[in-house]
């Protein structure tokens, strides 16, 4: 599923910015939501996709790697910075999951980390950088007004200042895909 936005000014637009979160949250399938600017001619070539610790990151690595299957490309993950050592230690076992996920499809990858800074400011200044196609983030139903007040890191990515288009994608419980090889 695709989805325009326009981006974020005012109280009226963060609400209904967050009812169009809602409606990605509430999608079967992810959703790939764009902005003005016109997406590369060649495809999703360069996927960046979030790596950290959370169990789902496994499923966003997924859809990340059959855009670049579908396209010819490749994943960059880019790594969150921990600082307590379990989540860094459970991060790094994700990565390792998704790169053998990778190999065992035959996609071509590469780990960036993060440095320093905020995570999500790091993310698309790295995107920028890479000159991604495309950014997959593990979608959240957990907004709540104060979020949609105050702003959200979710939908701050979703209408970066670059204009990279963004692929929300929903936590699953039971996740079977396609022809992807599962378990490498």
């Amino acid at each position: 599923m695709v989805l325009g936005t326009h981006g974020v000014v005012g109280l009226e637009q963060r609400i209904l910015g967050a009812w169009a979160l809602r409606v990605v949250s509430d999608s079967p399938a992810p959703v790939i939501i764009v902005q003005s600017k016109a997406p590369a001619p060649a495809g999703y070539k360069k996927v960046m996709v979030t790596a950290d610790y959370n169990k789902e990151s496994k499923q966003l690595a997924l859809h990340a790697i059959s855009m670049a299957k579908i396209f010819g490309g490749e994943v960059i993950f880019f790594e969150g910075k921990e600082s307590d050592e379990f989540l860094g230690n459970q991060t790094k076992l994700n990565l390792q999951f998704s790169q053998r996920l990778c190999n065992a499809n035959g996609v071509s990858h590469r780990v960036i980390s993060q440095e320093q800074g905020d995570y999500h400011k790091e993310l698309i200044k790295t995107a920028v950088t890479e000159n991604a196609d495309l950014i997959c983030i593990m979608s959240r139903k957990d907004m709540d007004l104060k979020t949609v007040l105050l702003g959200d890191d979710e939908q701050w990515l979703i209408n970066n200042e670059a204009q990279i288009p963004v692929m929300c994608v929903n936590p699953a419980q039971n996740y079977a895909f396609g022809n992807m090889v599962l378990n490498p």
